[in-house]
């Protein structure tokens, strides 16, 4: 379980970098800048929006500001 979460985190810094390098993305977009297939990266996107770390709508996902850098 622990080796999951360690990879879930990672897969999450690589998207948090991304989203706040390109600004909002689609998830087409960010699976093919990525490399991440659909699973992990939902499981990542999820992780981020727990941790209030990114915002999303109906199309894309963007990152909100944050004093907590990880």
């Amino acid at each position: 379980m622990e080796k999951c979460n360690q990879s879930i985190a990672e897969n999450a810094r690589r998207i948090y970098a991304e989203l706040r390098h390109s600004g909002r993305s689609t998830i087409t977009e960010l699976e093919l800048r990525t490399g991440l297939s659909t699973a992990e990266l939902l499981l990542a996107i999820g992780w981020l929006a727990r941790e209030e770390r990114i915002g999303y709508n109906d199309t894309e996902a963007y990152p909100l500001d944050s004093e907590f850098y990880f």
